[in-house]
């Protein structure tokens, strides 16, 4: 009889699964003018996948803190795409989890805008990946998220992998944890 409990607690749960992909992109201004600059995936699974904008932004579109703190860590040498190349290497990535991918992202004005306008708005979305997105708030407690933001060092690929690492360990916690 145990094992036949096991099977149906598999067979309900296997429909929930999805791989969490955390999203996190730098642009050159929090301002309804922003334009991307770079882009970061990052997969529960260990899966990365990072690029750098060559078109559609410039220096003089740049808040300072973009030039002092975002700048200095692009390698547009290794990691610049036009914006197009991006969308199509995005789909690949993505395409390549599995069949059932979520979104997660802190700031889906920016990420999520960002995401859509290099894939679905050219028409590459993945058939893979939802249309919704879920919220990192909904994924990790304050206090992870107050640690994030102390530890994000404002690069699109190091921020979503140090999501990552937040989100296994609250995966992880139990309800010990929290007392």
């Amino acid at each position: 009889m145990l094992y036949i409990d096991i099977i149906v607690q598999i067979t309900l749960r296997a429909p929930e699964f999805h791989m969490i992909v955390f999203l996190d992109t730098e642009f050159t201004s929090i301002s309804e003018q922003a334009c991307l600059m770079s882009l970061g995936l990052a997969a529960e699974n260990g899966e990365l996948f990072y690029v750098e904008i060559i078109d559609g932004w410039s220096m003089a579109q740049c808040s300072d803190f973009v030039k002092e703190i975002v700048i200095p860590q692009l390698k547009p040498n290794e990691y610049a795409r036009s914006a197009f190349q991006a969308g199509l290497l995005i789909v690949d990535f993505l395409e390549s989890l599995g069949p059932d991918v979520r979104i997660a992202t802190d700031a889906p004005d920016f990420d999520w805008d960002f995401l859509c306008q290099l894939t679905f708005d050219v028409g590459l979305w993945p058939n893979n990946v939802s249309k919704h997105y879920l919220l990192t708030q909904n994924l990790l407690t304050e206090d992870e998220r107050a640690a994030y933001r102390a530890e994000a060092p404002h690069h699109a690929l190091l921020d979503a992998q140090l999501y990552v690492e937040y989100y296994k360990k609250s995966i992880l916690r139990t309800p010990e944890d929290d007392l």
